[in-house]
């Protein structure tokens, strides 16, 4: 009888196990499915925009006096889908508030920000709408969705899209170094904001074309109080960043303002209250007292510094009232310069054909390119621009960030929360893998003589090949592998021939 309980029950065990395997093989196989929908559906979604022009469009008698008409397109290995996918994809940056860049004017005009001409005046690529741009932002200026509202910002195409213009005719490279002036940019929406503050007429007009919108904000307090907000924003950005060297068109010092915006989350009250005692003039001189360090300091977050505590710190900074120091421009920005890096190193905005097959990129070769590089270097970039970090303390509960740090044994645990999309900047990266490098167009820009072609060949295989290797554009399997040289060796730049003994920091050279 007791053998006949113990078969029984193997048996029963058995026949378990084998409906186990058979519910597990089920589960296995629809998660398969479902990923495998998901990623059809996804790439005929990505698809779907798909405009002959690619959103382009003319400029007649543009900031520069210069008209083209609807920019053409070179064969980079992209269709007219994979162009505005790339334009239009949110990477979690927000600028500011979507509905205030829709209805913003310009200062001292009624004129849109976001005009097709003022955009043309800073270099950005005028659009027409299209199914994912039904506003007609232009190139890289998209709608970001964080926490239930919508903010404007930057995606990679904003900096890395070109355009050349030639004898009337427009021709469009992605993934091209911009020709955009991002400083002017931003210094105007700082002083078109703080305009539509202070001017009635400019900000009562504001309100009602906000509200008129009918999306994040329902009444006049809630637009006043995030134009105040997100003012304070873009002046803190632009005070922190501000540079004696004048930037232009075409050039940013990219790596000096993401520093800076990391800067701004891991600096604590005890570091900014030792920075801002230590602040001295080129004399030697201190700028603040103790006593005056401790009033600018009143009541900032013990913890985590944030946008709106370094907005209370320099507009106490630069208060006349009693108790403050009232410090000018210039002794403002030495406070700067105890806290923060003075981005002053601006260079041309890297092109990204052949990022993916590259192993190292940026033109210092700071990057790794492989396992989690592109993330991080990513994640850094959308920091620069305008990426929203939410970190705050708590007193107690687990935190899984602290744990995965080694800090949960700490009274107060940091949350983590941000804007950044880590699945959009994995599928951009992805997306770049596809992208060639632009050919001469001979139609447009006229035919090349051979002969002089051939004797090209050979300078550029005497002088250059070495470090610019010539690679084939359409080899799936191609390896761009970067040469290293000291800045003393290059002799391109004239302060690096008078300092020459001084600099000895690689350079990156691309090959292509």
């Amino acid at each position: 009888m007791a053998l006949q309980l113990v078969s029984q029950l193997i048996k029963a065990a058995r026949d378990l196990i084998k409906l186990n395997k058979k519910a597990i093989k089920f589960i296995c196989l629809g998660i398969a499915l479902s990923i495998t929908l998901t990623f059809i559906a996804g790439k005929t979604y990505q698809s779907w925009d798909d405009d002959p022009q690619r959103g382009a469009v003319a400029i007649e008698n543009g900031e520069f006096n210069e008209s083209y008409s609807t920019p053409v397109y070179l064969d980079q290995g992209w269709s007219a889908s994979d162009s505005l996918w790339y334009y239009n994809t949110t990477q979690g940056s927000a600028l500011l508030p979507y509905d205030f860049y829709l209805t913003l004017e310009q200062k001292g005009s009624e004129t849109l920000v976001r005009d097709n001409m003022n955009m043309d005046k800073y270099r950005y690529l005028p659009q027409k709408p299209t199914f994912f741009n039904p506003d007609g932002l232009a190139v890289g200026f998209v709608k970001e969705t964080y926490l239930g509202k919508d903010y404007m910002g930057y995606t990679c195409a904003a900096c890395h899209t070109s355009q050349v213009n030639y004898q009337g005719t427009g021709i469009r490279i992605d993934g091209g170094p911009a020709m955009t002036d991002m400083v002017g940019f931003l210094t105007s929406l700082e002083a078109t904001m703080k305009q539509t503050l202070s001017d009635n007429d400019k900000r009562e007009h504001f309100i009602k074309n906000v509200l008129a919108l009918k999306n994040d904000y329902k009444n006049e307090e809630q637009v006043i109080a995030d134009l105040e907000k997100w003012t304070e924003i873009t002046q803190l950005y632009n005070t922190i960043n501000h540079s004696k060297v004048k930037y232009g068109h075409a050039r940013l010092d990219a790596f000096g303002r993401i520093y800076n915006r990391v800067l701004q989350y891991v600096l604590s009250k005890e570091n900014v209250e030792d920075a801002l005692a230590s602040v001295t003039t080129p004399s030697g001189r201190h700028i603040l007292s103790q006593t005056e360090v401790n009033k600018v300091l009143e009541g900032v977050n013990e913890t985590i510094l944030g946008n709106a505590d370094f907005s209370l710190i320099i507009e106490r900074l630069m208060s006349k009232e009693p108790g403050y120091p009232g410090l000018s421009i210039k002794e403002t920005l030495y406070v700067r310069n105890a806290l923060f890096n003075e981005p002053n190193a601006p260079v041309s905005y890297p092109f990204l054909w052949d990022i993916a097959q590259s192993d190292y990129v940026q033109w210092n070769g700071l990057a790794g390119n492989s396992g989690l590089g592109p993330l991080g270097r990513n994640t850094g970039e959308v920091l620069g621009v305008f990426g929203i970090l939410d970190w705050t303390a708590s007193d107690s509960g687990f935190s899984l960030s602290s744990w995965l740090t080694g800090q949960d044994h700490k009274r107060k645990h940091i949350d983590f929360k941000s804007s950044i999309d880590i699945v959009n900047l994995q599928r951009l990266e992805a997306h770049l893998k596809s992208l060639q490098s632009p050919q001469w167009h001979e139609e447009i820009l006229g035919t090349i003589e051979q002969g002089k072609v051939v004797r090209g060949q050979r300078i550029y295989a005497k002088y250059c090949q070495s470090c610019h290797e010539v690679i084939d554009r359409s080899n799936l399997d191609r390896k761009v592998v970067a040469q290293m040289s000291g800045l003393e060796h290059i002799n391109t730049d004239p302060a690096m021939a008078e300092n020459s003994g001084n600099y000895s920091a690689p350079l990156m050279i691309l090959q292509g």
